[in-house]
């Protein structure tokens, strides 16, 4: 009977967290045109971030609880991510603007910085191996840092919205009705997953990894293939690019802030992978095949990548 209601709020709860997010991104999104930013800026970090948010959720509720199903969450989703660009790249060939090209650098670089603080006593306490409060406060500054140098690199937009005071009243709470679904969605999901992972025998930060990992990507899934057939390079790189960069350092570093968390050494070579496959992915956009293009050839070496390491994943155990 737990399990059966363990499996009941945690679909429920994954139902809530994933339509919260979208009422926030439609929300978010609404409130950066009525203040007049550009749609790539949108894009990038309103879309970025907002789908972000249901890992935000589960991370935070996954410390406090003193479980590895957030972490693993983020680190799977960042993985996950990546193989969705291959499959959108698999759709239609990704022809990418030079102004994007700087994102898939900081995107490697925000990961790896996230491998350091969780594996190294950079800040804080030199015997605690995992995210102390200075280390969080550290990635949270690299966070406004970025999304500051896109706002302050990005052109205001040309596009006319009639600016009424109902327009803003409704666009914010919108956005606060999503920011409530998806932080209550969050905890439902966490309790959940470590009941059902008790009694499946598999560990919480399998679950994260795969399951919750997996299914807080799907957002990005939708949008990125939707994007990839109407040829909207864009918004199909932009928006993973932007939610990668925000889990490894927003998400982390908010947790880690709220409450230090030491990191499971299970997770080094799923960190690996992550920090690997993105340095990867930098290096095909920069100097393999096609300059700034991502290929299907490209695409289809990150869709066989993910799919050996879903299997040793599960191999492993």
């Amino acid at each position: 009977m737990e399990f059966v209601s363990a499996l009941a709020l945690f679909f429920v709860g994954f139902f809530i967290l994933i339509r919260g997010a979208d009422y926030l991104v439609k929300g978010a999104v609404r409130l950066a045109q009525l203040f007049g930013v550009s749609p790539w800026f949108i894009g990038v970090v309103v879309v970025g971030i907002g789908t972000s948010i249901p890992e935000l959720a589960i991370t935070v509720a996954s410390v406090f609880d003193g479980t590895d199903v957030g972490v693993g969450t983020v680190i799977g989703s960042d993985i996950f991510n990546l193989f969705i660009i291959g499959v959108s790249a698999l759709l239609a060939p990704i022809v990418l603007q030079r102004a994007w090209t700087k994102d898939f650098a900081l995107n490697a670089l925000a990961v790896t910085a996230f491998g350091f603080f969780a594996l190294f006593p950079i800040l804080g306490d030199p015997n605690y191996f995992g995210i102390t409060r200075p280390e969080g406060i550290a990635l949270i500054v690299l966070s406004i840092a970025w999304i500051a140098s896109l706002f302050r690199n990005t052109p205001p937009s040309l596009e006319v919205v009639e600016r009424r005071v109902f327009a803003y009243v409704s666009a914010t709470a919108l956005t606060l009705a999503g920011l409530a679904a998806v932080f209550f969605g969050g905890n439902w999901v966490v309790e959940g997953a470590e009941v059902i992972a008790l009694a499946l025998g598999a560990s919480p930060a399998l679950v994260g990894l795969t399951v919750v990992g997996i299914g807080t990507s799907l957002p990005e899934l939708i949008i990125s293939v939707t994007a990839a057939l109407r040829g909207q390079s864009g918004i199909a790189v932009g928006n993973l690019i932007g939610s990668n960069i925000f889990n490894a350092l927003g998400v982390i570093g908010v947790a880690g802030a709220l409450h230090p968390f030491l990191f499971n050494a299970r997770f080094a070579p799923d960190l690996s992978v992550l920090v690997g496959a993105s340095a990867l992915l930098a290096v095909a956009v920069f100097f393999f095949g096609k300059r700034l293009t991502i290929s299907r050839l490209e695409g289809t070496v990150f869709i066989l990548t993910y799919v050996a390491y879903f299997v040793f994943t599960f191999w492993r155990g």
